[in-house]
């Protein structure tokens, strides 16, 4: 039984672990696919279209299951100036954060259980963090839950909205400078920013995931 517990967890770290790797992957893909030209235009001539992109984005991304928010908080860092990107990504988490949850509190708590059990690592993480809001959706944010599948269930099961709110923005804000100064780097790799800015990642998602494997082994011990 230890050893399969132990096996298991170290799938968590390699899960997550391999979506980050394949995360970054990407993002350096996509600095060597788009001309630095192009860049430059949007991030100095375009700025007006690039925003307006931006909030198409994370629009787009309320609704979506499939994309990583590391990879629009860094096509933002990528399109846009410094400030620029501070500005739209900040905005950008408002959205991701607020919109799914007041389309969960339309839809009710009716459907809350069904969205849960379609997604048995929202289930798992409920089960273990209920307790305190905050931490439930700061720790849930940062363990490969889909974010609009966490707001719109949190919103649907009319979990407390500040509270949540606030553990949200604890859990995104870190993945967001990271991912941001990745995006604005990733054209130029020997710029230590940017691989600073993957430690930091994967410092927060290792973290994240041994605080929640080591609450789920103390409600393991005071459940026996």
């Amino acid at each position: 039984m230890k050893q399969s517990n132990r096996f298991r967890q170290l799938g968590s770290y390699a899960a997550i672990l391999a979506v980050l790797a394949v995360t970054v992957a990407l993002i350096v893909l996509a600095a060597k696919l788009v001309p630095v030209d192009t860049i430059l235009e949007l991030r100095t001539n375009s700025l007006w279209t690039s925003c307006i992109l931006a909030v198409g984005l994370y629009v787009f991304k309320c609704f979506d299951f499939f994309v990583h928010v590391g990879l629009i908080y860094s096509a933002v860092g990528m399109i846009l100036p410094l400030w620029g990107a501070i500005v739209m990504n900040l905005a950008g988490t408002v959205i991701l954060t607020e919109l799914p949850y007041w389309v969960g509190s339309l839809i009710g708590h009716s459907r809350a259980a069904g969205l849960r059990n379609r997604f048995p690592r929202l289930l798992e993480a409920e089960t273990h963090l209920r307790d305190n809001v905050v931490i439930f959706s700061m720790l849930t944010r940062m363990l490969g839950v889909p974010l609009n599948v966490l707001g719109i269930y949190m919103g649907a099961a009319a979990y407390d909205h500040r509270q949540y709110s606030l553990g949200s923005y604890l859990g995104l804000l870190p993945a967001m400078a990271c991912f941001m100064v990745m995006g604005a780097g990733a054209a130029d790799r020997s710029n230590a920013a940017f691989w600073v800015a993957v430690g930091v990642q994967v410092l927060v998602a290792v973290t994240a995931t041994a605080i929640f494997q080591r609450i789920k082994r103390r409600n393991a011990s005071n459940d026996s």
